[in-house]
């Protein structure tokens, strides 16, 4: 398994958190993530008021509460379509997008592969929020490699 470069932390609105493990199995069924234990605190009542990526020395947060993200503590504004009035919720987008890329070597005579060489997989990981205003769907995300 290829090791994360950011890790979550899931800070709920009574104040508890939940902080992703770098082997990223859930601590409620194992051979599930840890993204599966949020999910099923939120099942069960809980409220995700922040969402953070962490490493490579920096944190990269949504805040669920008003919409705004924070790099290091900073509030960064994304520019995009003006909200006609602040949603009842933002909920949370959050996943990451893996690249694998791979040299192949085919015999131009048989077509047959020769050799496979897989070459270093590139990984982009996305937080962000979406809402429904009016029927209506926002989203606005910001994504780290």
């Amino acid at each position: 398994m290829t090791e994360l470069k950011y890790l979550f932390v899931a800070e709920f609105t009574d104040g508890t958190f939940f902080k992703q493990t770098p082997e990223d199995k859930s601590l409620m069924e194992p051979d599930r993530n840890c993204y599966f234990d949020v999910l099923e605190m939120v099942k069960n009542g809980k409220t995700i008021r922040r969402f953070s990526l962490v490493g490579q020395g920096n944190t990269i947060t949504v805040d669920l509460g008003s919409g705004i993200f924070y790099v290091n503590s900073l509030p960064v504004l994304l520019e995009s379509e003006r909200l006609p009035k602040l949603p009842d919720k933002f909920e949370l987008i959050w996943y990451h997008q893996v690249t694998q890329n791979q040299n192949v070597t085919v015999d131009k005579s048989t077509l047959e592969i020769i050799k496979t060489e897989n070459l270093p997989e590139f990984r982009e990981y996305f937080i962000g929020w979406q809402a429904n205003i009016n029927g209506k769907n926002y989203q606005q995300k910001i994504a780290v490699s």
